[in-house]
Formats: structure tokens, C-alpha cells, sequence
């Protein structure tokens, strides 16, 4: 099935996504770039999740399925978190340099759930 990709995030012209898949994805699932990464700790691949199907129409593919694609809330604490990833994917960074962002991410996540906490708005998972 023809389908095309689409992402609002700035990312890399080496990202290039299936322009064929062999069924229509659905809301939540996720696809994986064409393009591989390598980097010092092996290859990585980005994946984005699939947070909506648009059904289009053109000339040349007909109707045709326009998939719009986010960043999943997992592995990814925040947008800077994913965007230090991305850096050191491209060799921009150093891995060294990723792990710190990493742990600046979850110091701020977890700052922002004690906030949330604090206010009586605490949205973390409850036990059962």
C-alpha cells in the first residue's frame, strides 16, 4: 500500500521514511526511519509513532493514506532529551555528552512530578 510519512520534527534529510508498507498502521503504532545511524555504541534507528492517518488525494497516487508521525513519550523524557539522542546519532556529540543530558532530563521530569505532587495534581501510576 502507497502511503506517505510525515513529521513536524526537524530533523536529519538522511531521515527518509517507507513510501510502501503492507498494511494501514494504526494510532499508537510505530515505524522506523530508512536510515541507520552508526555510531560508537552500535547502529541506532529512529522511530516515531504513528499519531494520526489523514486520507488524501492527488492526481498521481489517488487517494492515498498521509501518515503523520511524533516522537513517542517512551524511550523520551523530553524534546531536548531526544534532540541530545539525535546530536550524538549524527556524530554531533559525544556519548558522554548524551548521558549527561539524559540525566539533566530526569532530574527535570522528576522535579516536575514532585511540583505536580505538591500542588495535589499528581498524575503518576497508582498500585494496586
Amino acid at each position: 500500500m502507497k502511503v506517505v510519512c510525515r513529521s513536524n520534527l526537524d530533523l536529519s534529510p538522511a531521515e527518509t521514511w517507507p513510501k510502501e508498507l503492507p498494511a494501514l498502521p494504526h494510532v499508537g503504532d510505530r515505524i522506523n526511519s530508512d536510515n541507520t545511524w552508526k555510531t560508537q555504541q552500535g547502529p541506532r534507528t529512529l522511530q516515531l509513532e504513528v499519531t494520526s492517518i489523514t486520507w488524501k488525494w492527488n492526481d498521481t497516487l489517488g487517494w492515498y493514506p498521509e501518515i503523520e508521525l511524533h516522537l513517542p513519550k517512551y524511550p523520551w523524557l523530553s524534546i531536548a532529551h531526544f534532540q541530545a539522542w539525535y546530536d550524538f546519532a549524527q556524530g554531533k556529540y559525544s556519548y558522554e555528552y548524551y548521558l549527561q543530558a539524559e540525566e539533566r532530563a530526569r532530574l527535570k521530569a522528576s522535579e516536575e512530578r514532585a511540583r505536580l505532587k505538591a500542588s495535589g495534581m499528581d498524575c503518576s501510576p497508582r498500585e494496586a
